[in-house]
């Protein structure tokens, strides 16, 4: 019998050699399951009850594969198309939502994609991942019902128009039966241009020149339905075209946000106040960057932005924006909004064409009339309609600037420094001296408007007050407008009197007349006759008080002159 001896090297080869058959079936395994997960993928599966349907119909089907959106100089490239086949090449087939056509929108998704203006993670191939619910991205699909927030990522400019101008717009576009021809928002007949997002897309300015052209060359169906019309008419048509883009709610909401005076404490793409956050980024913020301590439910930034508009104290505990009281419809339409507002990131080479880019550089989206104006600049502190506003979470009330006793003594020169120079350590901004304020065209407007909140109120003829005594006037103002104005006039329940802007702005006729007048409806007596408690003040003593007022603010308000 031979006996063979083992050299210590071949028992490392041996091991070596079983080390590699294991990892080589590791490696086959790992090779198997690859094709396995594609097969058994949701896309493939997706895929296969779309090519069932088309069999079912006698439609041919689809060869299985990821399908793509690419766009190179959007950045955009998206796969949603491998699972919402209706949106891709394939077409739309029947009996299941996620292969339903796209909805009717401005322009073809096929030039744009899908995340520009869904949101969610477009390379990804997995549900969950494509929908944005992955770890370590911010942005998920926006939800059904603020879809239309995603048109903010290329129009955030979209230009809100004057509300009463557009609602007789509307009427006059149906008065004069334009929705013969024309739709609106799926209303109308005809086979005349859809005029759902008209103010989107822009249009001719001289249409009417244009179709009175066609009614003289004597084409019969324009002889027989149309005609002039008056250029004050012609206005708030076109005031309504252009409130017409596509998107209905988002202009609801955009327009709500306006009404309520939000861009007095915001500023948004520059324009606005200071007192509150920046807005221009809010609808692509992360949720992992807010505190959620204070809100129930869901960790997401539309839940965040619904609670804090019901409960901003709650939400951000220290808040200095007040409870508005918006209702559950309101509260949903200003998160729409934010959403919206996605600070657009469309290269400008992609812009459509020169309307669309003048929009984009710069020109503003509100309305340039007096109500719009205020509306958005200042409705949110002193009411829609100038009545005054008190915030009980904030301890703090706004003058009812829209009060007739207040116009009936406040000069139009009064009113343009209040408004431009504002009120310097209150919450009253310099709106023609800031970035993002108003332009003195604009402040005219605005005093434009507040005075058709009193029509046929006649500025009093004030008389200025002589030969006061600010040492008699001392214990009277103690006595009679401390509790509210403050002992040195800083300001606790009523205007600062010491402060210089006011000081500047206000002559001693006015702050004389608003004593003697009080303001009806506001806890500002009338001192110009005797009330339960209130004696009354006689000339002299008014002269007295107003002497000891001036005593208040020294310093005088700034001379600079609102931009044009």
């Amino acid at each position: 019998m031979t006996q063979r001896w083992t050299q210590p090297g071949d028992l490392g080869v041996t091991r070596l050699l079983w080390t590699f058959a294991v990892l080589s079936l590791v490696f086959l395994g790992a090779l198997s399951i690859a094709p396995a997960k594609s097969y058994l993928s949701e896309w493939r599966e997706a895929q296969g009850r779309y090519n069932a349907l088309a069999a079912s119909s006698g439609r041919a089907g689809i060869e299985p594969a990821i399908q793509q959106v690419w766009k190179p100089r959007l950045g955009v490239v998206d796969r949603c198309t491998s699972c919402h086949l209706g949106m891709s090449a394939a077409g739309p087939a029947s009996g299941e939502a996620l292969f339903e056509a796209h909805p009717p929108v401005p322009h073809d998704p096929q030039d744009f994609g899908c995340t520009l203006c869904h949101g969610g993670q477009g390379r990804a191939t997995k549900r969950d991942a494509a929908h944005g619910l992955a770890k370590h991205w911010d942005e998920p699909l926006l939800e059904r019902r603020h879809f239309e927030a995603g048109c903010g990522a290329c129009h955030t400019h979209l230009r809100v128009p004057s509300r009463r101008l557009e609602a007789r717009g509307e009427d006059l576009f149906r008065r004069y039966d334009c929705v013969a021809c024309h739709r609106s928002e799926g209303v109308g007949r005809g086979s005349g241009p859809d005029l759902s997002s008209a103010g989107m897309r822009g249009f001719a300015a001289d249409w009417h020149a244009a179709h009175l052209t066609r009614r003289e060359l004597g084409e019969k169906e324009w002889v027989a339905s149309y005609g002039p019309i008056p250029p004050e008419d012609l206005a708030a048509i076109d005031e309504y075209l252009r409130s017409r883009v596509g998107a209905r709610r988002l202009m609801e909401a955009k327009a709500l946000a306006h009404r309520l005076g939000c861009r007095g404490c915001h500023k948004v793409n520059g324009v606005g106040g200071d007192d509150g956050p920046d807005l221009t980024r809010m609808g692509r913020r992360s949720a992992a960057d807010l505190e959620f301590s204070g809100v129930s439910g869901e960790r997401t930034l539309p839940n965040w932005l619904l609670q804090h508009f019901f409960d901003p104290g709650r939400v951000v505990p220290g808040s200095q924006m007040p409870d508005l009281g918006l209702s559950a419809a309101q509260a949903e339409l200003l998160t729409l909004y934010m959403l919206s507002l996605r600070a657009p990131e469309v290269p400008q080479a992609f812009w459509p064409d020169d309307r669309v880019r003048a929009l984009r550089l710069g020109q503003r989206e509100l309305a340039t009339d007096g109500e719009s104006l205020f509306g958005a600049f200042c409705a949110g502190c002193h009411g829609e309609r100038g009545e005054g506003r008190r915030y009980g979470t904030l301890n703090v009330a706004f003058p009812a600037i829209g009060n007739a006793d207040f116009l009936a003594v406040a000069s139009d020169d009064f009113l343009r420094k209040t408004i431009a120079r504002g009120r310097p350590g209150r919450r009253m901004p310099a709106w023609g001296l800031k970035d993002g304020g108003l332009t003195a065209r604009e402040i005219d407007a605005i005093v434009l408007y507040l005075r058709s909140l009193a029509p046929g109120t006649p500025i009093a003829d004030l008389p200025a007050p002589a030969g006061g005594s600010a040492e008699h006037g001392k214990p009277l103002f103690e006595r009679s407008c401390a509790g509210c104005h403050g002992q040195k006039g800083e300001g606790r329940e009523a205007p600062a009197l010491a402060n210089p802007e006011f000081q500047a702005a206000a002559t001693d006729a006015y702050i004389a007349a608003t004593v003697l007048r009080g303001r009806a409806g506001t806890s500002m007596r009338h001192f110009g006759k005797p009330m339960l408690g209130f004696a009354a003040l006689d000339p002299a003593e008014v002269a007295d008080i107003v002497a000891h007022v001036r005593t208040l603010g020294r310093s005088g308000g700034a001379e600079s002159t609102p931009k044009e």
